[in-house]
């Protein structure tokens, strides 16, 4: 990706990331806890939604596929039920 594209429309992105994106935000704490690495977090942004594993609002369509990306780490969520 060159810069150009890399930065356009990110103001954007970052706006709605602040106001929805908390587990986004927490999902990338946590890869960067086991990896002890930062995330590229417009990187991670724009690969989530390419993958359409988040919406432009930050609604999380498949944590563990981001998990697995940030990581090299297979997941599994178990839920309650």
């Amino acid at each position: 990706m060159v810069a150009k594209d890399r930065y356009t429309g990110i103001q954007t992105l970052l706006g709605n990331c602040a106001n929805g994106g908390c587990l986004f935000l927490c999902l990338c704490s946590i890869a960067e806890e086991l990896t002890g690495h930062p995330v590229d977090l417009i990187d991670i942004i724009h690969k989530s939604l390419a993958n359409k594993w988040v919406t432009e609002q930050f609604y999380i369509n498949d944590s563990l596929a981001i998990l697995n990306y940030l990581t090299g780490k297979q997941w599994t969520r178990y839920t309650a039920g």
